[in-house]
């Protein structure tokens, strides 16, 4: 008899953790009244990414074009953070694995290619330890810093120093990954 009562429990949870999912990454259903203010936003953390939306119909929507909305500063820090993965210091990753490996940026933030190469553009501009190149025919972003560590720099930078404010360094305490990809070598 504790079977049916099992189940129920994990599909009462379930239903609760994609329901507070849904309520995080959207700004809510067409019929709410707008959102304005900051605990509106704190209630709703995610929204601004734009990644889903609520129809009139109650049915979520993943936007196919999200990651044109991200910061310029978030994207640089996903792609560098996924980089970290492969490398650990100086080096270069190609465009097209940033845009299409199943956990990179590209496909988590949902990232055209024209939208990647404007946020990397806007985040050299501001940190010229980054660059696009070309190499070898590919689109490369460069980093001349182990990646992590000029990761957060253009977080921190974009959010107001938040690591020398609270005098913490995740960029030294976070394990690596190894990350998986179908091109060859770590630099590709």
């Amino acid at each position: 008899m504790r079977a049916p009562a099992c189940r129920a429990d994990r599909a009462g949870a379930l239903h609760r953790d994609i329901s507070c999912l849904i309520r995080i990454y959207t700004t809510g259903s067409p019929h709410e009244q707008p959102r304005t203010t900051l605990e509106d936003l704190v209630d709703r953390p995610f929204s601004a990414l734009g990644l889903m939306s609520v129809a009139p119909d109650g049915m979520v929507h993943l936007s196919s074009s999200a990651g044109a909305r991200a910061p310029a500063a978030v994207v640089a820090y996903a792609c560098l953070e996924y980089a970290s993965r492969a490398t650990p210091g100086p080096g270069r990753i190609s465009l097209g694995r940033l845009l299409h490996d199943d956990a990179g940026p590209g496909r988590v933030l949902r990232l055209q290619a024209r939208s990647l190469r404007q946020a990397l553009q806007a985040a050299a501009t501001r940190h010229p330890q980054l660059a696009l190149a070309e190499s070898d025919g590919t689109e490369v972003l460069t980093f001349n810093r182990p990646p992590l560590a000029l990761a957060w720099d253009v977080l921190d930078e974009s959010y107001g120093r938040v690591r020398q404010r609270l005098g913490v360094h995740p960029e030294q305490d976070t394990p690596r990954i190894p990350a998986t990809s179908r091109e060859e070598g770590p630099h590709v």
